[in-house]
């Protein structure tokens, strides 16, 4: 029993000095640490110098914190005789409210054991906090709907308009969120320009449309724009460059010499938030259709000059519902009010269509 005892020991023994030996650890880290709420950002989870027997439990992430998706990835070095296994797990989530959040230790099984990863604290920052047109004059976000007051399952057009100045990389635009409130994209960027105050801007344009499923005050939250732009940032010359400016006698003239060079820096800037007015249904429409214009139109051969109609030969009729601020499959149906008498109705399969006018309105 004591000889079990001890090779027990001493495999627990031999398991810690292979992890100690071979840098066996596991680690938490994030892409980004200035984050606000809506955005997206990437957890990295790194195994090094051990071998998974399963994916690491994810399951104490945050509840405010999303996965979108994951991927993994395996690599290989050999440095002055060593070499090291890197595996590698990313998740994309998203940050879905604000605040202060612990993502606790992530544990893994291994051929070294079971590993546990770092700590690590995140503050999502309320879009509030995030800087507008008052606070950042080179780039802001200007966010405005077609009507402020408007009915249940109406859709309005939400948009979102980029001003700057300066030249913008890797730009990330976080769409506008809303609990009440289905918002999708519809239309592309539009690039354009527009002058504010003798200030020429450079803009894009992006659509949104906002259908409410929620009466009363509906909120949408601000669209995020975050990525990178050049700053002109000045620096004072070294004291070399002022000790030869000593023995320069123009130096005076010149003044403090500054550099001027233009900087690669991160932004973040959010849009104002807007507060919808929504109206309930109207009981006495049934059924009820939240549109801006409703037509039906009629084609047949009928219509044609010299038809004969002929007893046992089909006719075709095709009706056409035009609905603006919905797509086609959102329509009622109008097979059961098609009625003529001496007539046996065929109904094909409706085909529906959705096109986006230049207002941005779809039908």
């Amino acid at each position: 029993m004591v000889r079990f005892f001890l090779v027990i020991i001493g495999l627990l023994f031999a398991i810690n000095s292979y992890a100690q030996n071979f840098g066996a650890s596991f680690t938490t880290t994030l892409d980004r640490y200035d984050i606000a709420e809506g955005e997206k950002f990437k957890i990295k989870l790194e195994l090094q110098n051990a071998e998974s027997y399963s994916p690491p439990d994810i399951s104490k992430f945050p509840a405010s914190v999303k996965v979108i998706s994951q991927s993994q990835s395996q690599s290989f070095a050999y440095v002055n005789g060593a070499s090291t296994k890197v595996r590698t797990w990313v998740y994309d989530v998203s940050a879905e409210k604000s605040g202060s959040f612990n993502i606790p230790k992530i544990s893994i099984q291994t051929d070294a054991g079971t590993l546990y990863s770092n700590e690590l604290g995140i503050n999502i920052k309320p879009t509030s906090d995030i800087p507008n047109v008052t606070d950042e004059k080179d780039i802001f976000i200007d966010a405005k709907v077609d009507k402020l007051s408007t009915y249940i399952d109406e859709p309005i057009i939400y948009q979102t308009k980029v001003y700057h100045l300066a030249e913008v990389e890797s730009a990330e635009l976080v769409k506008p969120k809303s609990k009440g409130a289905v918002i999708e994209q519809i239309s592309d960027p539009k690039t354009g320009t527009k002058n504010i105050n003798g200030v020429e801007y450079n803009t894009i344009e992006v659509n949104y449309l906002a259908t409410p499923v929620n009466s009363g005050k509906v909120k949408i939250t601000p669209s995020i724009l975050r990525g990178k732009s050049y700053k002109e940032v000045s620096e004072k010359q070294d004291e070399k460059a002022q000790f030869d400016n000593f023995f320069d006698p123009f130096s005076l003239l010149n003044g403090d010499k500054v550099n001027k060079t233009k900087k690669l820096v991160s932004f973040t800037v959010a849009s104002n938030t807007v507060e919808l007015d929504v109206k309930p249904a109207d009981e006495s429409v049934s059924p009820w259709l939240a549109l801006y214009d409703f037509d039906i139109s009629t084609e047949s051969e009928i219509n044609n000059t010299g038809f004969i109609a002929k007893l046992g030969e089909p006719i075709t009729l095709k009706v056409t519902l035009t609905g603006i601020g919905k797509s086609g499959d959102l329509l009622p149906d109008i097979e059961k009010y098609i009625k003529a008498e001496n007539f046996k109705i065929y109904s094909d399969k409706a085909v529906s269509s959705r096109q986006t006018l230049a207002s941005g309105n779809s039908f």
